[in-house]
């Protein structure tokens, strides 16, 4: 089980206790150190860029998670890459299970959105491209002009964020999926009820994806 940004959270804590073989991997050396304290003896705790996953093997892992709505710091070009690094190291049976914000769910309270803002700055900053050149910051609840594409980034309305979160509907999320060979077993809203293609699930501001490795097509003759 490979868990990408994980802390002290249940979910963390769940997964070290039930995987057989648990690592997570963060950019921040202080939550690396937080979780080794937290779970020491249990799991190993790597430091490292989730966009690349090159320290690990292809199909090295039997399930990849990421929860939180973890990748929604990346922009579009940063989440393929990460999407790709992801789909090299899980096993061809294996399973990505991850949670995102919804661009067609209602917006969240104003006290809620502050939130990620003082949690996230840290990894945002340890996340930045390599070049040095920031996530593309957004003022106000305005979407970038791939948002008819069906995703934008969207900041907080109180301009705290230091960069815009992702925002995906389940059908562009669906298509990014299948573009970087996955394919998508089930989406769910928060209430954990099945969301079907063609619906926004409009009251749920994020959605939760399980995904596969697309089956290998065999060659044409």
């Amino acid at each position: 089980m490979l868990e990408l940004l994980p802390g002290g959270s249940q979910l963390t804590a769940e997964l070290v206790r039930r995987a057989r073989s648990y690592v997570g991997v963060s950019p921040s050396l202080a939550v690396i150190g937080v979780c080794r304290h937290l779970y020491a003896g249990a799991g190993t705790f790597v430091h490292g860029d989730i966009r690349e996953l090159e320290q690990f093997q292809p199909g090295e892992f039997g399930a990849v998670a990421a929860w939180r709505c973890a990748i929604d710091l990346l922009d579009d070009e940063q989440r393929r890459l990460l999407l790709a690094g992801v789909r090299r190291v899980l096993a061809a049976d294996g399973g990505f299970i991850f949670s995102s914000h919804n661009l067609a769910g209602r917006s969240p309270e104003p006290e809620l959105e502050r939130r990620p803002g003082r949690a996230g700055g840290g990894l945002l900053r340890a996340l930045r491209p390599r070049s040095g050149r920031a996530l593309r910051p957004r003022s106000g609840r305005a979407p970038m002009d791939e948002g008819d594409l069906g995703h934008a980034l969207l900041s907080g309305i109180d301009g705290e964020l230091e960069a815009g979160r992702y925002h995906i509907e389940r059908d562009a999320q669906q298509r990014q999926l299948e573009e970087l060979d996955f394919r998508l077993l089930e989406c769910l809203d928060l209430s954990g009820t099945a969301v079907p293609a063609g619906d926004l699930a409009a009251d749920s501001p994020e959605l939760h994806y399980a995904a596969q490795p697309a089956p290998v097509k065999p060659p044409v003759v």
